[in-house]
């Protein structure tokens, strides 16, 4: 699946299939490992490596055919820099926010006699410091990372009852009742259902792997939570993979958000689609193929987090069509009785992600993990100027 997508400096560019990333412009997501590999040269004393020159020359070149600005709807670059600078016990490391944030900004809209200056030479820029600003990162991480509590909270449960050692094979229906269990701790305790962590669950749990990458089901999902079973021996570790995989899912969230004008939507402005792609060394691009899923669309039109009815012609449980009819339709009956209608709660994303990190906190006690240090809330929707 590699194949389908263009290579430019060592990175993919990951983008749905309806993007014609040869011929036409379009946004652009850049993954935390971009973000770092652009801060670490302009800070590090050293000079550019052949591959970063060609990406930056790539990226500024997307910017000037779209006339998009740095931010939500053009560059997207705030959302890797919020993962890099957002440690999970550590908080935001101010710094190193602002510095490689600036440092992506000036790389990307400088002059073309400045950037072959720069990369010519071995820059030898210093970190600067003023705490003044401190409080607009704040509200640019507490922005980005506002699903962060509900989809770390899904997979760290999910990841939990997976643990849970069994004296033999689990049977379809005792991988069910695991998934009906993380349906109910997602509804009755984090208070919130969001479709691709109720993917994630239904892959790993009861997903079989077909013959082809497109149809390892469970593979997929375990590669992108990095879960071993039997490798995992401490509560950290487990944060740890739940922690990444949720930043991996917030970036396919970010990708679909482009797809349905969902970006264009929350800055207030008429909702299209985007091409966009997402510039990644190391992400995992099979996820895309679960864009059509057994879930049916990521979000419902009316807003509402009730998921659609589990799409019967789906085979992630039955790749290699064993099972007779009957079978595969008992399954989907036993599957759909798991679901229960939830419209959305009345409070707002901010209360809403508040009851969220309580529930967090509390199955973080139970499993003996240090709780999450995540971003304060309340000044998220400020105008971010960095």
């Amino acid at each position: 699946m590699d194949a389908l997508y263009p290579v430019i400096g060592g990175r993919r560019l990951i983008c749905h299939s309806e993007v014609d990333t040869l011929h036409e412009p379009y946004a652009l997501i850049l993954d935390t490992n971009v973000i770092k590999d652009i801060g670490s040269f302009y800070f590090g004393h050293r000079q550019i490596s052949p591959k970063l020159r060609q990406l930056l020359s790539y990226i500024r070149s997307q910017c000037r055919a779209t006339r998009m600005s740095l931010g939500a709807a053009g560059v997207c670059y705030r959302l890797g820099l919020t993962e890099l600078s957002l440690k999970r016990n550590n908080g935001v490391n101010y710094s190193q926010f602002r510095n490689y944030g600036s440092a992506v900004c000036k790389l990307i809209t400088c002059g073309e006699d400045e950037f072959a200056w720069i990369c010519d030479t071995t820059p030898s820029y210093a970190y600067s410091y003023d705490s003044n600003i401190d409080e607009t990162v704040d509200s640019c991480v507490s922005l980005e990372s506002g699903y962060l509590p509900i989809f770390y909270g899904s997979i760290l449960y999910l990841l939990a009852i997976q643990l849970e050692k069994t004296s033999h094979q689990k049977t379809i229906d005792e991988s069910i009742n695991q998934f009906e269990r993380f349906y109910k701790w997602a509804h009755d305790d984090l208070g919130f259902i969001t479709a691709l962590p109720t993917l994630l669950a239904l892959y790993q749990l009861l997903g079989k792997d077909g013959n082809s990458k497109e149809t390892r089901y469970r593979g997929n999902a375990r590669h992108l939570t990095k879960f071993d079973p039997n490798k995992i021996t401490k509560p950290s570790e487990l944060a740890n993979c739940a922690w990444n995989a949720a930043w991996d899912i917030l970036f396919l969230m970010r990708l679909s958000d482009y797809n349905t004008g969902e970006v264009l939507r929350r800055e207030g402005k008429d909702p299209h689609s985007i091409p966009t792609v997402l510039i990644s060394k190391d992400y995992d691009p099979a996820w895309l193929s679960f864009s059509t899923n057994p879930l049916g669309e990521l979000y419902t039109a009316d807003g509402s987090t009730t998921l659609p009815y589990f799409e019967s012609s789906s085979d992630f449980f039955d790749p290699f069509h064993v099972m007779s009819k009957d079978q595969r339709a008992a399954f989907w009956k036993r599957l759909n009785a798991v679901k229960t209608s939830c419209s959305r709660k009345t409070e707002d994303p901010i209360e809403r992600t508040n009851h969220s990190i309580i529930a967090v906190h509390e199955l973080e006690n139970h499993l003996g993990i240090d709780p999450t240090r995540f971003p304060s809330l309340e000044n998220r929707y400020q105008i971010i100027h960095l």
